[in-house]
């Protein structure tokens, strides 16, 4: 990717480590996170709710008192009327049309849940996903960044498995306090 490269040839990146605000200071390197995030988020269904007392109407349809109802980040994150037509195909550049679509698209997006009930640990993951994608991409290709590499799957193999990894280490480590 020539941003990173550029950057990390001028010494706007530090070495050994990057820090977070020079990783979100790189425009296209921050659309594919956003992206990779919207397009294949790691939980794909959020927060479950019981339908209160008398149920409810949604859409035409009634909810009866006490249906578990959850939404699903997965359509969410691919609502055209949000993410353009092309919704369903992993495009960077979407991110990059504007400040006030990206805005939109940012507060649309259901990969860490929306409005009171968000993630607790958004930030942190979100810090932690552009550090080590910036950083493995350094160590492993250097000054020789392959353009190509964010834009292939491995991108979002790389971050999914990362997001596993940290949910999957939050999750037993939680687990073993408790017991």
């Amino acid at each position: 990717m020539k941003e990173l490269d550029n950057a990390y040839a001028t010494g706007r990146i530090s070495k050994p480590v990057v820090t977070y605000d020079e990783c979100v200071a790189l425009p296209y390197f921050s659309a594919v996170i956003k992206e990779v995030l919207r397009f294949d988020p790691s939980v794909p269904t959020n927060y479950p709710r019981l339908a209160s007392k008398g149920g409810y109407h949604l859409n035409g349809l009634y909810v009866p008192e006490g249906t578990v109802v959850c939404s699903n980040s997965w359509v969410i994150n691919r609502n055209k009327d949000f993410y353009g037509e092309d919704a369903e195909v992993f495009n960077p550049e979407r991110w990059l049309v504007s400040e006030e679509r990206s805005r939109i698209m940012e507060n649309h997006s259901f990969t860490w849940g929306h409005g009171a009930i968000v993630c607790i640990g958004k930030n942190i993951a979100l810090m932690e996903v552009h550090k080590a994608i910036c950083q493995v991409c350094i160590s492993i290709f250097g000054e020789q960044l392959l353009e190509d590499f964010m834009q292939e799957t491995w991108a979002g193999l790389i971050i999914h498995s990362f997001s596993y990894i940290l949910h999957r280490s939050l999750s037993i480590s939680s687990n073993t306090e408790s017991e």
